[in-house]
């Protein structure tokens, strides 16, 4: 898991958002979410139903990060 992980922190925006898409056609019918507020990025799997309290919390309880780079890597790491 360790290899993985650095691997992952090496990998540009580009690679990694092309994985990310390939995960989202296999898990979620090719939905994924990549939002930027004035805190920073937020990337989820899926379609968070922003007009439901579930999520809204969804995304409110995901970390924000200063570029779309740094969200990705937390999104495959975590």
């Amino acid at each position: 898991m360790e290899k993985l992980t650095a691997k992952i922190h090496e990998m540009n925006v580009n690679t990694l958002l092309g994985l990310a898409e390939m995960l989202a056609i296999q898990k979620e019918d090719g939905h994924i979410t990549l939002m930027r507020f004035t805190t920073g990025w937020k990337v989820v799997l899926g379609t968070p139903n922003l007009d439901t309290g579930e999520g809204r919390v969804e995304i409110a309880n995901l970390k924000s990060h200063s570029s779309l780079r740094e969200a990705l890597v937390e999104f495959f790491i975590h």
